[in-house]
């Protein structure tokens, strides 16, 4: 599988500063006040699936971070018979 970036800020536009990427000398940073995604994903392309979740969060002025996201994240798979 392949992996992509771990997370952006979110604001205006839907991906903006600060960006997780894995790509060298990436220095990005949570400031207070940032409001971002957070969206871990696997992806198989020769199986033709993947998955990705992405939860917003936001950084508070006392550095504390807390989740604006309130979706259950049940999983359900399909078994064949």
């Amino acid at each position: 599988g392949y992996v992509h970036g771990l997370a952006h800020g979110l604001g205006l536009e839907v991906h903006e500063s600060p960006s997780f990427y894995p790509y060298p000398g990436n220095t990005a940073r949570l400031e207070p006040g940032t409001v971002f995604t957070l969206e871990p994903g696997l992806y198989y392309e020769t199986k033709g699936y993947g998955v990705r979740i992405e939860d917003v969060y936001y950084c508070d002025a006392d550095g504390r971070f807390g989740s604006m996201s309130t979706f259950a994240k049940d999983l359900v798979l399909p078994v064949a018979q």
